[in-house]
Parts: structure tokens; C-alpha cells; sequence
């Protein structure tokens, strides 16, 4: 589809002539060449007024055609000359084309020829001529390479211009035109364009592009990779014709193709004669095949008597080969117009053969990248074109994307080539056409009324090749885009164009007179910023009366600033700033309540670089804000900009408060779920919280999921707070579950703290009321990485000092419970050292309790759990400062007292932990209740946890120096697994009646530590044997409990070695005897058990 919006002129236009009647135009830079009938080519500047002659030189014929080369500085021409009423055309090439010719004449010679030059050294304007067996139509030259391409009938010769060092001479450089390679098509070609290595051609009605390139480029070769044609063979098919050849001899070969499921006809049917050559069908062509095999298969019949039936069975002897059967079926060429997009198209018309002249040349493939065929209607294909662009500032060999242009009289059909071949766009001229001149932006079609302009997406390809749009942060429109028909310019008579950067050169003949009048034109370009501007002009035309136009224009506006940055790395600060007007625009558009696409106003207004408040603002002024959805109505890509771009880390968003107030009441007509989001953790801020707090009682009614609803009470709550209302929030806040509360304060953590430095009032509120709670939703943080151990109990420390850590009942309370749980065992060494040093300094400074909770019966201070927190021994609880199980967990209090009414008569329960208790002044010694030495039973479990490690053990011993309730429990734990003996040691000088439950902690299977053990208890009696019975009584009694427990966990022969040498019989027979017996009681244990299992299996 094509929309006509002229609003396209030419800034300036300069009338020009030439001494005769131009026949051929090409331009070079800022110069035009014009071949006149004269046989001259004249040299105009197009950077002066009225385009004056500069130069000028003569050709041998006359011109039709010329093409003029920047690499190389050469002009090739095709020229015309009649002898007896015959034409004869030459293909030409002018060399030092703008040397003095005036006292220098032009010399003459044939490429491949060197011929006697003068050896003054002088240059000379020189005419090489190229020999050629067939009549040139055509001629074109690559302005990558500076190769020339020279159309006969249907070969392409391709040229080189080269440079040979003569040393004869004092000029010892000498150019000349080598013949490099030459492609054979399958149809007359009419037309050439050329950017190695792609080469279009095009016949009448036909138009074909291939690609050149060597097999030993893999990337090229995997990217275009084409099967072997029906004349060209791979070593893999020649090996398989030679296996075959041995197993079943010669014979006709008899091959059928499958036909395609649209019905296609097989388009290769070859013969085989007896002289070995393939004779193709489609043109004659004789290929000699050295691999040439006569196969022949018939069916034969076998009569099956000999197996016992009386018919005849016929065996097919069809021979499948599956490189031809999984082959591609190919098109119907009998249809009136076909396509095939390529690499490697299958059939007879895009079959390109390729002869390599020169041994230079690195090509030795050609691949079919797009093949048409034209109805018949279409009449005259002409301006066959390539449109290369390259890459911001890149060299020529970083090509950003290729199209190719061909025209027909009455359209024009621009293909992308660049990754993926495809149809990009399709021009239908008002009139018929002559000439089409084609860049990257804009194609200027010549009609018979005058000049016609129309957009160009050759570049908008580009740009999708090389940047990437997530029409999210950056986008661009559609390559697809339809185009548009910006200017209709009315000339006379216009019959050729060219063009060059800046400019557009038009030749105009008149035939209406009975003398031929001619004129050049030439028409400056608009700049981008000026074609911009007057696009614009065009839009707001047509904003309210269409605004389809208005869009379209807007986005062929933005695509032209957009390439003039592209191919100027964004240099120019005026179009730098028109580029964001246009994104502004572009985006206020897809903004607005009737707009399709509405998504697109977020990448548009975010490339606009406008700030939040001058969107918001301009959104206000447009009336977009309004909470009524109509045409000047906020829309879904309005509200959609604002959900991305309010929810983003940064500043606060400063608005008037009539304008955030705005904002919230269009978010609750419009989005309602988006909301309590606004309030809670946007960056919109200057609301109102009355109006907001009525805005969310609203919202309340129209939320329908329990997610959003529970959101948008949290919302109220941290309304309530900022006005100050504590209990109406609570009430808000605590109406919640339990659940949707911990998962809202995980989801939107940022509710909880200001940025990780300190809580937030709703935490606060949470931290008094909800402290059990709070305390899941901070593990639940450090869960999932947002807060980290050190960062939760800075912000539970707030300003206090870190040395009254241990007075944060929270913050041990929340390591306890990081440390209660095994999966989190990555995080152990960072909370176990934290909460240990709180434990030691709570021990430190433990002060009686003034009032306490009265403990539920049964229960429990060590946190429990699969974590951190170990079982304690059994010989600590006879370890001071406790005196058996029994005074820890069963023995009240006795530093507390129950405070109960004097008229209570009723007994309390030890099941109401809301009983107050106050401090009893009278007994003030130590109270080895579990309520008084909590801390000390943590610290013992941490120590008793198989998750302890040697530093964590080195840590807590050189912090308990310093005397303390429970310090000698504690030292004892670290020495068991630094110090072993140090240990036992300690322990029997001071606690002999712990030593045979410790020695089994601490022995096991160590029968050093048992030596040692029942070795230094041995001295120990004897050296208190005589001066201090009573201490020897308390030994003596220690050494039959270790001894009793030695012969329960040691076999009878470890034990008999662990005994000492010297003492009675008949005390150590009875622990010997109890050994032998446990240890048969034990072996026959075993025995029941084996046979049990047997007898098990054996069921």
C-alpha cells in the first residue's frame, strides 16, 4: 500500500546546458559527466551555481551508456557506431579521463595489448578498448572493487583495472583491463549491477541475483550453501556412480523424480547418448562427463515354479538414490510469474556457470540468492540497482545490509539481501516509468508527467540488522512499513537521472517542437532536518482530521533523522535533538487513549530523553491525564510508560501535588491493580494521603484476585501511618493473614527498610506488634539473598552501638532461627560467630530478671531443628554450675516468685506462660534452672554441634578468659576437640565424678586416650591414698565408674591392655568377666540377626 502525502521540495534547482545534445549522464562525487552526440564527454561542477564546465573530453563514438569508477578513477562506456546501416557497440574504458588534452592527444589501444608509450613520462588520456566476441548491451562498474561488468547476450564478463611496472620507462606505472572471470546466465541480459561479490541481472521480463564466493570459506559456504546442479557432480555422487557401475554393469539409467505436493513438473529431463556427453534440453548445451555410465533396468520376469507357485512374480528393479528423492521439487515454469528466494534455488533458468579467466580471482562458486519471473504484463524491467550500507564509521568491508531494486513501468520491487532474502516493499507510479534512481532513504522515479519521490526502507533494513529493538528501552518501525509518496514534481519531457550525494541531475528533452530543446536540471536535496520539519508541517495538517497520516509521517520523519545519525554517528546536534522531538511525538502518539500499538509509547518516550516530569507534564497539558477514558483520555500506553518508568531505582519523582493526585486517580480508572504499587514502592511522590487514602478505599472494591486485595490494605496501613493513625493502621495491617502478610513483606522488601540503611515505620510497627513474624520475614530475606547477615542486623541494631549487640533480643532471636535449619548451613560460620559472642557477653553481664513469663511445663530453650544446635552431653548437666538433670529442668526458680492477687484462692498452672513472677530478694545464689542459664545451654549446644569447626572452637576459647557463670563447661568443650588430653586432665583434677560419661565423649575408639586415661587415674590413687581419704574415696569411686564403663564399650582383649600392671585381682575380675560376657552376648546378637535375615531372604 502506498500513501500520497507530498510534502517533499527541493531547496534550490540549477538550469544547466551542454554544447550538444546530451545522450548518457553518470555522476562522480560533486561532478556529472554528460556524453553528448559530439562524441564528447563534458565535466560539470555541482558545487557552483549553474553547474559550469570544467572539463571536457572525446570519446571514439558515440555514448550510450557510461559508468563512471572511484577505485580506479576510470569511465567505461558503452558505445554505438553505424557502418553500412549496421550497429556496432564497444565497450570502452577512459583512463586519465582528467589529465589536459588539448596539446596531448588521446591514445588508443586494446586491454591485454602493451604498446610503445612515449618516454617522456607524461600522462595521456587513453581509450583502452575491450575485445569481446559478442556484441555488448550493457556496462557497469563495483564501487567496492572497481571492476567493470560488461552484458553480452547472456554472459557477464567481469574486468580488472591493473597496474603494471614498466622499467623502461620514466613512468613506470601502466594501467590496463584484465579479464577476470565471466558468468553464463540462462537468459538475455538487459541490465547489470554489480557489488562484489553480488551480481543482479535482469532481461526483460526477468531478474536473477547470485553470489559469489570460494568453497574454502566456511562461513560464506554454510550461509549459501547450494546443492550441485543437474551438469556439476560432487566427488561424493562420482563415487557412488563408480560403486555402482561395478556392482551392476552398464545400461541405460531410467530415473524418476518425485513430483512436489502442489503438483510441479519436473523441470531437468536429460538424455543419455552413447557418446557420453549430457545433453541438456533446456538449451542444448553439450557437457562432456568423463563419469558417463550407460545403465539399464528392466523388469524381469521370474517365474516361481521352482519355489512351488505356478504364476510370475515382477521384481522392480528401481534404484533409489536419496540425494534425489529428499531434493527440493522445483516451480511450475509454465506459470505466468514465479518466484525463488535462494540460496542454491533448483532450476534449469538459475543455473550459473562460472569460468575463471584469471588465477587472481578467488571465486569459484555461484549461488542463486533470488530468481523472478514477471508476468507478461509487466513490460520493460529497467534500473536495476544494489543498494549497499555500511556500518557507522566502519570500513567498506562491514556491510550493515544489501538491497536490490528493479523497476517495472508502472511498479518498482525493493528486496533485502542482507541474512534473509525477502520482499520489502512494492511502488506503483502513478504513470509509466523510465528511470528510477534509488537511495538508501528515497527512490526517485521518472514519469511521463514529472518526478515522483516516494520512502525508502533500504536503510530501515539495515538499521534492523545491526541494532537490536526490544520495543521495550529501543525500536524502530517495521522495515515492512508502508511507504509513502512524499513529492509529485511536474517536469517535461524528463527522459534519464542520476544522482549523487546531495543532489538529483534530470535530463529533459522536448520532441514537441520541430527542434529537439534539452536541459539539465540540477535539484539540491532537502536536508534531513528541513525534510523532517516539512513532514511534520504535513502531520499536524492532517493530526485530527487523519491520524493514520499523521502517524505515518511522523515515522518516515523519524527514519530519516534516523539514517542522517546513522551515517554520521550522530554528530549534528540539530538532528540529534529533531531525532527526540520525533521520539516525544511518536510517543505522546502511541500514548493516547485511541492508539493502536499502544506498547510503543514506552521505547518512543524513553528515547525521547525527556525526564519523567516534563512527560508527566506534557501528558497534563495534552489532557491525558484525564481519568475519563474518551479521545483526550490517558491511555494503555500512557499508563504503561508510567508503570515502567515510576517503578525504576532513582530520585524521587518531583510533581505538584495536583498532578500526582492526577497520576493516582488515572491509575485507579485505568489500572487499578497497579495502584497500591504507586503508593508503596514507586518513585511518585507529593500525593495527598487523604486524597490517596480515598483513592485506596475505592480501589478496594474493584480488586477482585486476594493478592491484589491484601496489597492494597498493606497500602492503607502505610497511609494511616503517615497520618499518624497507629491503631487504624494495626487494624489494617494485622486483618491480614498471616501468610499473605510475610509473602507481600518477602515480594516487596523495600517496604521494610530504606535502602538496606534503616527500617521503615511499617517494619517498625511490625518489629512491636509482630515480632515473631517480622523475624520470618527477615530469614526469609536472607533466603532468597536479599538481606545478608550483617546488613538484617544492622538495620535490628539501628543506632545503637555494636557493643550492646547482645541486648537485641531480635537480633539474636533471628540468628538463632538462621541457625536452626541445616540448608542453610552455608550461612553457619557467619551467625554462629555473631551469636556466640552474644551468648558470652550476656553470660559476662547476666543480671538477674526482675520479671519473667511464666514457662509453660516441658519446655524448652535450645532451639530445635536439624540445624546448627547440637545435643548436649549428658556429664554437662552434672558439670557446674548444675547439679544433675533434675536441678536444670525440674527444679523451679528459686530467684523468682509467682505474683498472684491476694485474693486469689486458685492455684496457678504451670501451663500459663502470661503469669508474671518477680524477683525474690532473699535467696541469691546461683539457680541452676534452665530459665536462668538459657544462654548457657545454647552456647553448650552450639559448642556439642557436629557443624562446629576448629576456628569457631579457637574463637569462643579465646573469648571466655574473663571469669564467668558456666565458664569451665564451656573450656572443657573447646579443649575436647582442640586439646584431648588437656581436657581429660582438667577434668579429673576437677570433676572425677563426670569422667567415665566424658571419657566416652571424648575416647571412643581411641585406645591411646583409655592408656592414658585409667594410666594417670592409677597415680592419681596412689598418691591419695595415705595423705586424703575422702579425695581418694571420690577417685576410687571415679575409677570403678570408668572401668565399668570400659568393659561395656571395648572388647575383652582392648580392655585386658588398657589395664594397669600392677593391683588386685579381685577387683579387676569382675569388670573382666562383665567384658567377656558383653562381649559373647554381642557375638551371638549377631548370629541371631544373620540367621534371621537368611531366613528372610529365603521366604
Amino acid at each position: 500500500m502506498v500513501r500520497v502525502l507530498c510534502c517533499h521540495h527541493f531547496p534550490s534547482q540549477d538550469v544547466f546546458t551542454t554544447d550538444g545534445e546530451p545522450v548518457a549522464l553518470c555522476t562522480a562525487d560533486n561532478r556529472v559527466f554528460v556524453a553528448t552526440e559530439q562524441c564528447r564527454i563534458d565535466v560539470h561542477s555541482l558545487a557552483n551555481k549553474v553547474c559550469p564546465k570544467v572539463h571536457s573530453f572525446q570519446t571514439i563514438s558515440i555514448v550510450r551508456q557510461m559508468s563512471y569508477s572511484k577505485k580506479g578513477n576510470y569511465i567505461a562506456t558503452l558505445e554505438t557506431k553505424i557502418s553500412r546501416k549496421t550497429y556496432f557497440t564497444y565497450a570502452r574504458v577512459y583512463l586519465n579521463w582528467d589529465v589536459e588534452t588539448s596539446k596531448r592527444p588521446m591514445r588508443i589501444r586494446v586491454a591485454g595489448h602493451v604498446t610503445k608509450r612515449n618516454k617522456s613520462g607524461k600522462l595521456h588520456l587513453e581509450a583502452v578498448e575491450i575485445p569481446s566476441t559478442e556484441m555488448p548491451c550493457f556496462i557497469t562498474t563495483c564501487q567496492k572493487t572497481g571492476n567493470l561488468a560488461v552484458a553480452a547476450n547472456q554472459n557477464v564478463l567481469i574486468y580488472g583495472i591493473t597496474e603494471q611496472k614498466l622499467s623502461d620507462l620514466d613512468n613506470p606505472i601502466y594501467q590496463d583491463v584484465c579479464y577476470l572471470y565471466e558468468i553464463k546466465f540462462n537468459f538475455l541480459v538487459a541490465e547489470i549491477s554489480m557489488f562484489d561479490p553480488y551480481v543482479t541481472i535482469c532481461s526483460t521480463s526477468e531478474m536473477q541475483v547470485v553470489y559469489l564466493h570460494s568453497k574454502a570459506d566456511d562461513t560464506l559456504t554454510k550461509r549459501f550453501q547450494a546443492p550441485p546442479t543437474s551438469q556439476e557432480q560432487t566427488d561424493e555422487s562420482k563415487f557412488i556412480l563408480k560403486h555402482i557401475m561395478k556392482e551392476k554393469g552398464h545400461g541405460e539409467l531410467h530415473s524418476e523424480r518425485k513430483a512436489s505436493a502442489k503438483g510441479a513438473n519436473t523441470l531437468l529431463d536429460s538424455q543419455v547418448v552413447p557418446s557420453g556427453r549430457l545433453i541438456d534440453s533446456a538449451d542444448n548445451c553439450i557437457v562432456e562427463d568423463e563419469y558417463f555410465v550407460s545403465w539399464t533396468f528392466e523388469e524381469e520376469k521370474i517365474p516361481l515354479e521352482q519355489r512351488g507357485k505356478g504364476r510370475t512374480k515382477v521384481i522392480s528393479n528401481t534404484l533409489h538414490l536419496p540425494g534425489l528423492e529428499d531434493s527440493a521439487s522445483y516451480p511450475d515454469v509454465t506459470s505466468d510469474t514465479f518466484e525463488i528466494i535462494g540460496p542454491g534455488a533448483k532450476m534449469l533458468k538459475c543455473n550459473v556457470r562460472l569460468h575463471i579467466k584469471d588465477t587472481s580471482v578467488k571465486y569459484s562458486t555461484a549461488d542463486t540468492l533470488l530468481y523472478r519471473k514477471f508476468s507478461s504484463s509487466v513490460t520493460l524491467l529497467h534500473s536495476l540497482q544494489l543498494i549497499p550500507i555500511y556500518q557507522q564509521g566502519s570500513s567498506s568491508d562491514d556491510l550493515a545490509s544489501l538491497c536490490v531494486f528493479v523497476s517495472s513501468s508502472r511498479e518498482g520491487y525493493l528486496y533485502s539481501l542482507h541474512h534473509q532474502v525477502s520482499l520489502l516493499s512494492v511502488y506503483s507510479y502513478t504513470m509509466d516509468s523510465y528511470k528510477v534512481a534509488v537511495s538508501p532513504y528515497l527512490v526517485q522515479a521518472v514519469t511521463k508527467t514529472g518526478l515522483e519521490t516516494y520512502t525508502c526502507r533500504a536503510f530501515v533494513s539495515a538499521l534492523h540488522s545491526v541494532e537490536t529493538f526490544d520495543n521495550v528501552t529501543k525500536t524502530c518501525p517495521s522495515p515492512k512499513l508502508d511507504i509513502c509518496m512524499i513529492g509529485m514534481h511536474p517536469f517535461i519531457g524528463l527522459q534519464d537521472i542520476v544522482q549523487t550525494k546531495d543532489c538529483l541531475i534530470l535530463l529533459s528533452k522536448d520532441d514537441t517542437r520541430s527542434e529537439c530543446n534539452w536541459s539539465l536540471y540540477s535539484l539540491q536535496n532537502s536536508s534531513p532536518a528541513d525534510l523532517y520539519k516539512d513532514m511534520l508541517e504535513m502531520g499536524n495538517k492532517n493530526k485530527h482530521a487523519s491520524p493514520p497520516a499523521y502517524l505515518h509521517l511522523l515515522q518516515e520523519g523519524h527514519l530519516v533523522l534516523k539514517y542522517h545519525m546513522f551515517e554520521h554517528q550522530g554528530h549534528c546536534k540539530e538532528v540529534e535533538k529533531l531525532f527526540k522531538e520525533s521520539c516525544a511525538l511518536l510517543g505522546e502518539h502511541f500514548g493516547r487513549f485511541d492508539s493502536e500499538d499502544a506498547s510503543l509509547a514506552l521505547p518512543y518516550y524513553l528515547m525521547s530523553g525527556l525526564e519523567v516530569e516534563e512527560i508527566i507534564n506534557q501528558a497534563v497539558q495534552q489532557g491525558q491525564l484525564s481519568k475519563e477514558k474518551g479521545e483526550a483520555g490517558c491511555g494503555e500506553g500512557l499508563m504503561c510508560y508510567l508503570k515502567y518508568v515510576l517503578f525504576q531505582p532513582g530520585d524521587p519523582v518531583k510533581l505538584t501535588e495536583t498532578i500526582t493526585n492526577a497520576v493516582l486517580e488515572v491509575s485507579l480508572c485505568m489500572a487499578p491493580d497497579c495502584l497500591p504499587l504507586l503508593v508503596l514502592t514507586s518513585r511518585l511522590h507529593g500525593y495527598d494521603d487523604d486524597h490517596a487514602l480515598a483513592c485506596l478505599e475505592k480501589c478496594s472494591g474493584m480488586l477482585s484476585s486476594p493478592s491484589g486485595k491484601q496489597l492494597n490494605m498493606v497500602a492503607i496501613a502505610v497511609i494511616h501511618l503517615n497520618l499518624c493513625e497507629l491503631e487504624e493502621a494495626k487494624a489494617a495491617l494485622f486483618s491480614l493473614p498471616k501468610a499473605g502478610l510475610v509473602d507481600i513483606c518477602v515480594n516487596y522488601h523495600s517496604l521494610l527498610h530504606r535502602d538496606f540503611t534503616e527500617l521503615t515505620h511499617l517494619a517498625q510497627l511490625l518489629r512491636s506488634s509482630k515480632s515473631s513474624l517480622f523475624i520470618e520475614v527477615l530469614v526469609a530475606l536472607h533466603d532468597k539473598g536479599i538481606l545478608t547477615i550483617r546488613a538484617t542486623i544492622r538495620l535490628l541494631q539501628g543506632t545503637s552501638e555494636e557493643r550492646d549487640l547482645h541486648n537485641n533480643a531480635h537480633a539474636r532471636e533471628y540468628l538463632e532461627t538462621i541457625l536452626s535449619d541445616n540448608r542453610r548451613a552455608y550461612a553457619f560460620s557467619d551467625a554462629v560467630s555473631l551469636l556466640s559472642d552474644i551468648y558470652i557477653q550476656r553470660l559476662k553481664n547476666w543480671v538477674p530478671p526482675t520479671s519473667r513469663l511464666l514457662p509453660a511445663a516441658g519446655h524448652s530453650h535450645v532451639p530445635k531443628g536439624n540445624g546448627h544446635f547440637g545435643s548436649r552431653h549428658s556429664w554437662l548437666n552434672d558439670f557446674s554450675p548444675f547439679k544433675g538433670t533434675s536441678s536444670i529442668f525440674k527444679q523451679p526458680c528459686n530467684k523468682l516468685q509467682l505474683a498472684t492477687p491476694a485474693s486469689s484462692r486458685q492455684s496457678v498452672k504451670s501451663s500459663q506462660p502470661v503469669q508474671i513472677s518477680k524477683l525474690n530478694m532473699v535467696d541469691m545464689e546461683d539457680c541452676t534452672c534452665c530459665c536462668c542459664n538459657e544462654d548457657l545451654l545454647k552456647m553448650q549446644s552450639l559448642l556439642c554441634s557436629i557443624h562446629t569447626t576448629e576456628a569457631f572452637l579457637q574463637e569462643t576459647h579465646q573469648q571466655i578468659c574473663t571469669d564467668f557463670k558456666g565458664k569451665w563447661s564451656l573450656q572443657v568443650l573447646c579443649l575436647s576437640r582442640t586439646d584431648q588430653r588437656a581436657a581429660l586432665d582438667y577434668v579429673m583434677e576437677n570433676f572425677p565424678n563426670i569422667l567415665p560419661d566424658f571419657a566416652v565423649e571424648i575416647c571412643q575408639k581411641n585406645y591411646g586416650l583409655w592408656s592414658y586415661i585409667t594410666e594417670n587415674m592409677t597415680a592419681v590413687l596412689r598418691q591419695t591414698s595415705i595423705p586424703n581419704p575422702e579425695k581418694q574415696n571420690i577417685y576410687t569411686q571415679a575409677f570403678q565408674g570408668l572401668l565399668a564403663t570400659m568393659c561395656e564399650v571395648l572388647n575383652p582383649v582392648d580392655f585386658l591392655n588398657r589395664l594397669p600392671y600392677e593391683g588386685s585381682v579381685h577387683f579387676f575380675l569382675p569388670y573382666v568377666q562383665r567384658c567377656c560376657k558383653k562381649n559373647q552376648a554381642n557375638k551371638l546378637k549377631e548370629v541371631i540377626v544373620a540367621k534371621g535375615e537368611a531366613l528372610t531372604l529365603e521366604t
